[in-house]
């Protein structure tokens, strides 16, 4: 029994991430790249990707994983230092893309309720979360302080999170702003004038900072069911990546079963065509028709 050419190509193209377009971009000789084309998923994409849950901090995980999944950046080759080298924003966006297809758009969360401490579940599509594109300066921002004049500072990006792991609240945003900071009309050096921030110029630049960025919602407002306090839930970054290997081993053990196949070649098949030869397993077993 072979598939259509009609269904095959609606399969391929509802488990391929294909390709996107960044909110925020890649800034490259004076252009802003923002065309992503993902790598087809095939067996040996998700095997990669689920081996994303390791040890090392979620910034560095997530590099990874996106380093696995694109194929290019405008045409380009894309590694490791410049997906660590993207905003924020624009990492997050591409995982919440990925994480639709491969993982599957619909999720579940539990929350503890922040007023009567009950657990409630919520429910949301990852396609759903609003995007919020970069502001007219990215990625760059400029601000005054009264005491420090004009300041200038890049937006944060996968590397700069990164190198943030660890450290407790107050040190990481003084840090980053250390790390951001590209001019500044004060005499101070960077680390003196980061040091001496007060929350109220801490505030304004972060303010600053998130008014360029590219965003992808982080929180959801939900009520609770057992005494109605409205709240934010935070939604995690990496959204499900990272998802275990155990279900695409018993796939392949089963195709091995029964066709013969080598591990490399079933791995080597597209999401799509392994789950069809996989309906078609049950099927001759009659399990459905």
């Amino acid at each position: 029994m072979r598939m259509s050419d009609e269904a095959g190509r609606v399969g391929a193209a509802a488990s391929s991430p294909g390709a996107c377009r960044l909110p925020g971009g890649v800034l490259r000789e004076g252009r802003r790249l923002n065309e992503i084309r993902f790598r087809p998923l095939t067996g040996r994409l998700e095997e990669a990707l689920a081996a994303g849950g390791d040890d090392r901090s979620l910034p560095e995980r997530i590099t990874g994983l996106l380093a696995v999944a694109i194929e290019s950046l405008e045409g380009g080759p894309v590694d490791r230092a410049t997906v660590a080298a993207m905003s924020v924003g624009d990492r997050r966006f591409l995982t919440r893309h990925l994480a639709k297809v491969v993982v599957g758009d619909a999720v579940w969360l539990s929350h503890p309720c922040r007023e009567c401490r009950a657990p409630f579940d919520i429910h949301f599509r990852r396609s759903e979360l609003p995007v919020k594109p970069a502001g007219a300066g990215y990625p760059w921002a400029e601000l005054e302080l009264a005491r420090h004049g004009r300041l200038r500072l890049r937006v944060p990006t996968g590397a700069d999170q990164a190198r943030l792991a660890g450290l407790e609240e107050d040190a990481a945003i003084r840090r980053l702003v250390a790390d951001c900071l590209l001019e500044a009309d004060s005499g101070f050096t960077v680390e003196a004038l980061a040091a001496s921030l007060t929350p109220p110029e801490l505030a304004a630049i972060d303010a600053a900072l998130e008014e360029a960025s590219p965003e992808v919602a982080s929180e959801l407002e939900a009520d609770c069911p057992e005494c109605g306090t409205r709240q934010r839930v935070p939604v995690a970054a990496d959204l499900g990546l990272g998802f275990g290997i155990d279900g695409l081993l018993g796939e392949v053990h089963r195709l091995a079963l029964a066709y013969h196949w080598q591990e490399g070649e079933i791995l080597d098949l597209p999401r799509w065509r392994r789950q069809h030869y996989l309906a078609l397993i049950d099927r001759e077993r009659g399990l459905y028709r």
